[in-house]
């Protein structure tokens, strides 16, 4: 196997990895987001569940997109490129999904603003340590 075919095999089993993780971290948030959509559950709830997965997956799942995006010092090609704007646009979606699940509910009578604010407020950020780097990373490169 030559060296190049070697980093491409690499890179496809990191980038594999990457997404076995990330789409399993996102089913598992779904659950309880859409338990709180539903009225199943209230923000009482919600927030230790999120508070919960956030813990869990925040060592395993943010070391793979540290260690992902810090060993991008090869070349970009358009692949990367794109792929880097894509998973910066998806994490970017999901954050924002995330705050309308809280605020959005008082539109249809479900709620006052200033509790879905709070709640938003209290639980969103459990999820800085995904969209941080990925942004910054996106940012950084696409300036350089």
């Amino acid at each position: 196997m030559t060296t190049d075919a070697a980093v491409a095999s690499a890179d496809r089993a990191r980038g594999i990895l990457a997404i076995v993780w990330g789409s399993s971290f996102v089913a598992a948030l779904a659950i309880p987001f859409v338990l709180f959509a539903q009225g199943a559950i209230e923000a009482d709830g919600l927030k230790p569940a999120l508070e919960n997965l956030s813990g869990m997956y925040a060592p395993h799942f943010g070391a793979i997109l540290a260690y992902y995006f810090a060993t991008k010092k090869r070349p970009r090609s358009a692949a990367m490129k794109r792929s880097t704007f894509f998973l910066a646009l998806a994490i970017s979606g999901l954050w924002n999904l995330a705050v309308f699940v809280f605020i959005l509910p008082p539109l249809w009578g479900g709620g006052g603003l200033k509790d879905a604010t709070s709640t938003a407020k209290d639980v969103v950020p459990y999820f800085a340590w995904v969209l941080g780097p990925v942004l910054g990373y996106f940012f950084a490169k696409a300036a350089g």
